[in-house]
């Protein structure tokens, strides 16, 4: 089986900081991908949260047909931009943008494909239960009772979603157990998920 821990790295710098709170305020959404092309940070957006990177081809019509992107502006982007991909062209350029393009839909993530196959919310779940533990752990003195300090962030859940019985109380039975005799550490039970979901390196 391939090393999934440069994946698991990679992936972990993909995500921009939420917690805490007032970290998030200021992070860039794009944090992770400053390393790679619009088009290409475009895409993953697209298929990671079925947001656009940019504004709708609408909105840029509109601007060139009232004279607000002239086409002198759209010849200096097409001469500037480094993607293969991109319109060879002043006129493919105006082409694309006259077409509607697509919309993009964001993968299921593994609760989505859950909720479709049982009809219990499990994305509400997993993302209430998440932040009700992550609202302890990255507290910052607000709390009337204080989560305990001692551990990383994976140890810290551990022990708190391996008393929680509310997946448990949803359907998710077992789950208590489950997350007991999970891997001690981070690492690896990233690795064990990853081999328990049949992933290749590319995915």
């Amino acid at each position: 089986m391939m090393d999934p821990g440069p994946a698991i790295a990679a992936a972990i710098h993909a995500i921009p900081l939420l917690w805490p709170l007032a970290t998030s305020v200021a992070v860039n959404p794009f944090l992770g991908q400053g390393s790679e092309p619009l088009g290409v940070a475009a895409a993953r957006l697209g298929r990671a949260a079925g947001a656009r990177a940019t504004m709708p081809r609408a909105w840029y019509r509109e601007r060139i047909a009232d004279g607000r992107i002239r086409d002198e502006d759209l010849a200096a982007a097409v001469a500037a931009a480094s993607d293969p991909q991109r319109p060879r062209d002043l006129a493919a350029l105006k082409r694309a943008a006259a077409s509607e393009g697509t919309t993009p839909r964001a993968l299921p993530t593994i609760a989505k494909l859950a909720e479709a196959a049982t009809g219990t919310d499990w994305p509400g779940l997993v993302a209430e239960r998440i932040g009700a533990w992550a609202a302890g752990h990255f507290d910052r003195g607000q709390a009337l009772w204080a989560a305990p300090r001692h551990g990383g962030a994976y140890r810290r859940w551990r022990s708190f979603a391996s008393h929680d019985l509310t997946p448990e109380i949803a359907g998710l039975k077992g789950f208590c157990t489950h997350v007991a005799t999970a891997p001690t550490g981070a690492h690896e039970a990233a690795v064990r998920a990853v081999a328990s979901l049949g992933l290749d390196a590319a995915e």
